[in-house]
């Protein structure tokens, strides 16, 4: 099984992830815990295979490199009796994708928080005006609604007072059903 993690930048992504770490996950190879990037927990294989298919500029990817053959030898090194994370929030936009190179035994967990929530979260972290952050989030709920596949969508506040956990668990496959 594999569990793809995606969701609103600073909306909770490392949170779901680090719960379904300690539930059994396994990340992959990380960046390190404690940076200052706020990229803890993501697979830098995939991170950087999302980012080539997005063409987005960021942190410690090449653009200019071939991507997607390394996340492809990633995903044929996983065993598949084990349950594997890939976090990104922004993977959600790869999201068809994904499954169509993964296949029936992928899993998508799309992590939301209260909109002021996010918007004051997500500005003061990265410094972007209101009005940028709407049109991400927009941008964002807009690929989920072309997802063609079947995603849990869990909110963070909920998920953070215990409500929801087993539920999310149990979609994942980390836990028997009741």
């Amino acid at each position: 099984m594999i569990i793809v993690v995606c969701g609103f930048i600073h909306s909770g992504t490392s949170y779901v992830a680090e719960l379904l770490i300690k539930h059994g996950a396994i990340p992959g190879k990380c960046n390190p815990r404690g940076t200052a990037d706020y990229h803890t927990h993501e697979n830098t294989v995939f991170k950087a295979f999302c980012a080539s298919v997005l063409d987005i500029d960021t942190d410690n990817v090449d653009l200019t490199a071939d991507n997607e053959a390394p996340f492809v030898d990633y995903l044929a090194s996983l065993d598949p009796h084990k349950t594997y994370l890939l976090k990104y929030p922004k993977s959600v936009a790869c999201l068809n994708l994904l499954r169509a190179m993964i296949g029936p035994h992928m899993r998508a967990v799309f992590v939301a928080r209260p909109v002021a929530e996010w918007v004051d979260s997500y500005t003061r972290r990265t410094g972007t005006s209101s009005q940028d952050a709407i049109k991400d989030r927009v941008h964002t709920l807009l690929s989920l609604s072309d997802y063609n596949g079947q995603a849990l969508v869990v909110d963070f506040r909920t998920l953070i007072s215990g409500v929801g956990k087993d539920q999310l668990l149990e979609y994942v496959g980390l836990k028997q059903p009741r």
